[in-house]
């Protein structure tokens, strides 16, 4: 399968992926391409459609198709995904913010680590925008926990957090 398949379309499956296993709406979940050449999977905000928080950032280096490339991630989520052992024995770069990696094989541990980290953003998301109710208050009060059908747009919701704090207000 890898030998075949670019790097954009692999992070493209993953996000596909990620996307039907967390039951959230395609467009919350993206890939753009940077002024600088560079692509990133982006998380938007569910109430405003804005780019929100970035998963990572990636560049293809060296010829088309190439299995080498660049990856930039958040520092605060090195501690809950474990890096592969070929990104360990790599010279790996950090500033306050960001590590990079490069990794130059692509295997199943690789592809995995992105599959993690594309995961652990849309599982510990939380919206900087957010909503009063969707107006489902006393069906939610009643059962004690949001009842939204979409989980990820009602992670912008305020009263579901009161309610999952157990406050019921109606």
């Amino acid at each position: 399968m890898l030998e075949n398949t670019s790097i954009v379309d692999i992070v493209k499956a993953i996000n596909a992926e990620a996307v039907q296993s967390h039951n959230i709406p395609e467009n919350f979940l993206c890939v753009v391409e940077n002024k600088d050449g560079s692509e990133s999977v982006w998380l938007k905000e569910p109430v405003t459609g804005k780019k929100s928080k970035m998963a990572f950032n990636y560049t293809v280096k060296g010829r088309k198709n190439a299995r080498y490339i660049s990856f930039t991630i958040k520092n605060k989520i090195i501690p809950f995904i474990e890096i592969p052992e070929e990104a360990e024995k790599k010279n790996i770069a950090s500033d306050k913010d960001n590590t990079y990696f490069i990794f130059d094989s692509w295997n199943d541990s690789t592809l995995n680590f992105i599959r993690k980290v594309i995961f652990y953003f849309i599982e510990n998301f939380e919206p900087s925008d957010k909503f009063g109710c969707c107006g489902k208050y006393k069906e939610c009060s009643q059962e004690k926990k949001c009842l939204h059908d979409n989980k990820f747009y009602a992670k912008a919701c305020w009263y579901r957090k009161k309610l999952e704090a157990g406050e019921i207000f109606f």
